[in-house]
């Protein structure tokens, strides 16, 4: 048995159009499947408020903002003041300048203005990345009398033998009465499921080839006919060609 809690990623936008940013943004995210996320809308003045004030602003995952906003507040130097250690900024702007302020804070992209749909595109992809690599959460799983707490980010791969799931780390195999399909729905969008009988940490993937996928250490893990397009195209949507 296991439980784990799946993410569900939470992007504000500082706009006045609401409808604009709804329909710039929804088709925009099902280019990312493997990601729950919400779109926020906020109003630039209810943005600057709710992060001077800490008050009603839990930090989001993602953070779209120009880089000065309408009023000629500086978001780059707001941010500097009160930084979101957890969030990915993406910043819009159209100043020669802006190219350089933004590095007085750490964020995952620029973009231009007039706003690209392949450059914001791209800009999520990295943001998108970065949450993932921060996102280890904690599998907790039964064998018998004992209780493992594991890191995800520690898990190579998952293997099924009828009713046991093997759970290899790089350290150790902890079995566990459970089916791949439980835990399929609740591991990080990292894992992907590439044969049947196994389900694979994707950071972990050195090679792909044929037949198989070539894991950093060396081991290899089977893909199966079926899965093998959607285990590529999903690996393509997590980490994109450079």
């Amino acid at each position: 048995m296991s439980t784990l809690e799946r993410t569900t990623y939470r992007i504000v936008v500082t706009t006045d159009d609401f409808r604009r940013t709804s329909e710039l943004f929804e088709p925009l995210l099902e280019q990312f499947p493997l990601a729950d996320a919400e779109i926020v809308p906020q109003t630039p003045d209810e943005f600057v408020r709710a992060l001077e004030t800490a008050n009603g602003f839990p930090q989001p995952s993602i953070l779209i903002t120009k880089t000065t906003l309408p009023d000629k507040t500086d978001v780059v130097g707001l941010l500097n003041a009160h930084p979101l250690d957890s969030t990915q900024v993406i910043f819009v702007g159209n100043e020669p300048a802006d190219h350089t302020r933004v590095y007085l804070v750490p964020h995952a992209g620029f973009v231009s203005e007039p706003i690209e749909i392949d450059n914001l595109q791209l800009a999520l992809e990295l943001a998108f990345r970065n949450l993932r690599r921060q996102d280890r959460q904690t599998l907790v799983v039964k064998n018998g009398s004992s209780v493992y707490a594991i890191d995800t980010g520690d898990i190579l791969y998952m293997e099924s033998d009828l009713r046991i799931v093997n759970i290899h780390t790089a350290d150790e195999v902890i079995k566990t009465y459970a089916t791949l399909s439980e835990f399929s729905a609740k591991l990080p969008d990292t894992f992907i499921q590439c044969h049947k009988s196994f389900i694979v940490n994707s950071s972990y993937i050195r090679e792909i080839t044929n037949s198989d996928l070539v894991l950093q250490d060396g081991t290899t893990v089977p893909i199966s006919r079926r899965r093998r397009k959607s285990t590529i195209d999903a690996f393509n949507r997590l980490f994109p060609a450079v």
